[in-house]
């Protein structure tokens, strides 16, 4: 095994999106569903002050797993996403449920935005079916990304150290807001999609729980190979504390709902549907070691 903080040369990708993009980035993963529709919902069940403190402690989850990130990112920038640190200090079969878990709660999560869009335009024309304006959200989305995606390819260079920096002032307020509303917003709606919608609520907990342990496995790899912090291009504040801390936050989050009779059936589309990702990895692997074989 390579020395942990090692990259890949064959990734193929460059540095070229400067601080103005991820700005930019932040500030549009800021703006959703999350603040327009489920805010004063939130604020109707739990109160102005309960409404505060359930952001605030979201937010502080989302800063300490945001923290484990940047270091993972910068001393390892992988052409992937988070189960790429997930196979190599967890394992495979972990790697590929948490590819197929961030992928289903964005997918759903997308989903949700364009239903919501819909909703919302017919307050201004109450007499138009949502889905034509879901649809014309989607156009306008994918034609944006098009554009500016080829944009962002022909940018400058980015100093190593903006990504942190940068990905945390927007996530932290985003997912901060996620992981409070999600727990007291539930707009029948929006619920359309329920099986689903209840399976990537937890993905996003189940995530945030495996880069904490990555970040934690990494630290341990980069002193045994005669490593220090100091050498780490990006070093997280508060290590241990915050990985562990977000730990404990998520494991709590996950005994809430248990606890909570109108959250509990979540559990049962979530379990069985982790144990079906781990299930078909190892399928896929049998099948493509017997067809190596043959």
């Amino acid at each position: 095994m390579a020395a942990a903080g090692t990259p890949k040369d064959d990734t193929g990708l460059e540095r070229k999106m400067e601080s103005r993009h991820l700005t930019m980035i932040s500030l549009g993963g800021v703006i959703g569903t999350g603040l327009f529709v489920s805010s004063g919902y939130t604020i109707h069940q739990a109160g102005p002050l309960g409404a505060i403190l359930a952001y605030a402690v979201g937010s502080l989850l989302v800063y300490c797993v945001m923290v484990s990130l940047g270091e993972l990112s910068v001393a390892m920038p992988y052409a992937g996403s988070f189960h790429m640190y997930a196979k190599r200090f967890i394992g495979p079969g972990t790697a590929f449920t948490i590819a197929i878990l961030y992928w289903l709660n964005w997918a759903v999560a997308l989903a949700s935005e364009f239903t919501a869009a819909g909703l919302l335009m017919q307050r201004w024309f109450p007499h138009s079916p949502s889905w034509v304006w879901s649809a014309v959200f989607i156009v306008v989305v994918f034609a944006h990304g098009v554009v500016a995606g080829q944009g962002a390819a022909d940018s400058g260079a980015l100093r190593q150290d903006e990504f942190p920096r940068r990905a945390r002032m927007g996530r932290t307020v985003q997912h901060g807001g996620f992981a409070a509303g999600a727990a007291v917003f539930r707009d029948r709606r929006l619920d359309r999609v329920s099986g689903a919608s209840r399976v990537s609520g937890l993905a996003t907990l189940v995530v945030w729980f495996s880069v904490c342990v990555c970040h934690i496995r990494f630290r341990r790899e980069w002193a045994r190979d005669g490593h220090s912090a100091d050498e780490l291009g990006y070093r997280a504040p508060g290590f241990p504390v915050l990985p562990w801390l977000a730990i404990v936050m998520c494991i709590g989050a996950l005994v809430l709902v248990v606890l909570d009779d109108t959250q509990r059936s979540t559990l049962y589309c979530m379990i069985p549907f982790v144990a079906c990702c781990y299930a078909a990895y190892y399928a896929l692997e049998r099948q493509r070691k017997r067809e190596n074989n043959a």
